[in-house]
């Protein structure tokens, strides 16, 4: 332990210096055997020790200083400021941007394969090439055929074998999430469109929501697709972490939840699902709190394919009871729902499409050459 040599210095007591400090003395005296507070005898008590203000205060005013910033930086991991420098996706004003361009404006112009060149920075794109259809079980769910795939290829790449390249992957993702056995050669959404649905809108608006799919900033799957890359894990490896987290009940599992509570709703009467929807939390596939005003990219997928009658009578009820808007996983499942998806198609439509905007990801954050690891605290 130091002493203080010199009784000048201006000195407190043990609880003074306590009560500056807001700590117990057991962290008291642990700070003065580490150095922190400097402390001497009471010249009038040989039983009690005296403590260097200054050291104390000097402490206090770093201790405040590091909350601060421990603050700031926790909070940007939960809704808060951005952490991580991207050129990707920009959401601001209520609107995403990818690459500096409207998604919504892209939605109406790009095809899905072009959006893949756009955002890995490609100005050409090549038709379509037919790439080999691994076998699946065609018996699962569309989600668990595209996770089996990229599982597939993520061991091959991981061995050092010959793996398929990630856009060619997400063409396979594609091709078994259509049950398809054979590659068409067609583009994606004409693929899915063609395998899944009789509608003739379906083309044209599962080609805008895989776009609308693509990327939306650092998004929890997202997230953790630039942790695996920063810390050199294959592109193909980087897939299958954005595929795991997606698949959790609070991001792309919300759209089956959605689905379920919507048909709970309609088998009840008005006051029931009044009362239904003022309960805590909000209802599955409403809000984002990135756009208070209403997320755009429903509002373009539901413009051109409204959800059935029984649907937007609950929908406006929401809106008007809770003074929040649909979100895209409400508008994944009313095209599920309308085109007459096979189910589950709503959760393969965000995995096809977002695994774009994961690959770009995974590029960006492997350039930048820094590994992702964040500090843990506790609260003292």
């Amino acid at each position: 332990m130091k002493k203080i040599s010199n009784s000048r210095y201006c000195t407190v007591n043990s609880e003074q210096a306590c009560k500056i400090l807001s700590v117990s003395s057991a962290t008291l005296y642990a700070y003065v055997s580490r150095g922190l507070i400097r402390a001497m005898g009471d010249p009038k008590n040989a039983h009690r020790s005296l403590y260097d203000r200054r050291d104390i205060e000097s402490l206090r005013k770093n201790k405040k200083r590091s909350r601060k910033l421990r603050d700031v930086a926790a909070s940007s991991l939960d809704w808060g400021e951005p952490s991580l420098q991207s050129e990707i996706t920009t959401i601001t004003d209520g609107q995403c941007f990818y690459r500096g361009i409207n998604s919504s404006t892209l939605a109406e112009t790009h095809s899905f394969e072009e959006l893949i060149g756009f955002l890995n920075s490609e100005t050409d794109r090549p038709n379509p090439v037919k790439v080999g259809v691994p076998t699946v079980d065609l018996g699962r769910p569309p989600f668990l055929r595209i996770f089996e795939v990229v599982s597939n290829a993520a061991l091959l790449a991981l061995s050092d074998c010959d793996a398929i390249d990630t856009s060619s992957l997400i063409r396979q993702m594609a091709l078994v999430a259509a049950g398809m056995r054979k590659d068409s050669g067609e583009k994606i959404h004409e693929m899915l469109s063609g395998a899944w649905s009789d509608d003739s809108r379906s083309g044209n608006l599962i080609r805008k929501a895989l776009v609308l799919c693509a990327d939306h900033e650092l998004n929890a799957s997202t997230f953790a697709v630039r942790v695996a890359a920063s810390s050199g894990t294959t592109s193909h490896g980087c897939l299958l972490v954005g595929l795991s987290t997606l698949s959790g009940s609070r991001h792309g599992g919300v759209s089956a939840h959605c689905k379920s509570w919507f048909s709970e709703m309609i088998a009840r009467n008005s006051e029931q699902q009044k009362l239904e929807i003022s309960k805590e939390p909000i209802p599955p596939g409403f809000s984002h709190p990135l756009y208070p005003e209403g997320d755009p990219r429903a509002a373009l997928l539901l413009s051109q394919c409204p959800a059935p009658k029984k649907w937007e009578q609950i929908i406006r009820m929401v809106r008007e009871e809770r003074n929040v808007m649909p979100n895209i996983d409400l508008a994944l499942v009313v095209l599920e729902h309308e085109l007459q998806l096979p189910e589950g198609a709503a959760l393969a439509i965000f995995a096809i499409g977002r695994s774009a905007g994961w690959i770009a990801h995974s590029q960006e954050q492997r350039l930048s050459g820094k590994l992702i690891r964040p500090r843990a605290t506790v609260d003292t």
